[in-house]
């Protein structure tokens, strides 16, 4: 478990904790500057190997894709939206979208979306494990 993060995480790699608090890390090539995430030890654009910087992630991003997901084999309940986030670095991750319901009235393609750190599921042997998740930003374009 990644000892700077307060909780059990689905994917240690994927937090750190910023001057405001949890956020999403990724690795920067220092040769070409291609963001990546989840992190990587070697950049597929140049091929540099050590040449990768932690990096944290913006906050802010922008919904390009999304679905409501009425049955799961994890142990999330259901009804759950999931989709891609854009972030300005040229990223784009799946996540767990929080705080849109009911969905057909909150979440709307290019809107914007910020990151939130939330429990995802509490697994089989009854630990909670949190994630990134993004949620609609208040007041943002519908």
């Amino acid at each position: 478990m990644n000892e700077s993060f307060p909780h059990k995480t689905v994917n240690p790699d994927f937090f750190g904790m910023g001057p405001d608090g949890p956020t999403v890390v990724g690795s920067k090539c220092r040769n070409c500057g291609r963001v990546y995430f989840p992190k990587k030890t070697i950049c597929v654009d140049c091929w540099r190997k050590d040449e990768m910087d932690v990096v944290p992630l913006s906050r802010r991003g922008t919904l390009s894709l999304y679905t409501v997901a009425t049955q799961t084999m994890l142990n999330i309940e259901t009804p759950y939206a999931c989709g891609y986030v854009d972030l300005p670095e040229g990223v784009r991750l799946f996540t767990l979208l929080t705080d849109c319901q009911p969905f057909d009235e909150k979440l709307k393609l290019d809107m914007e979306v910020e990151v939130v750190f939330e429990k995802m599921m509490t697994n089989d042997m009854g630990e909670e494990i949190y994630t990134y998740k993004f949620r609609p930003v208040s007041g943002s374009r519908t």
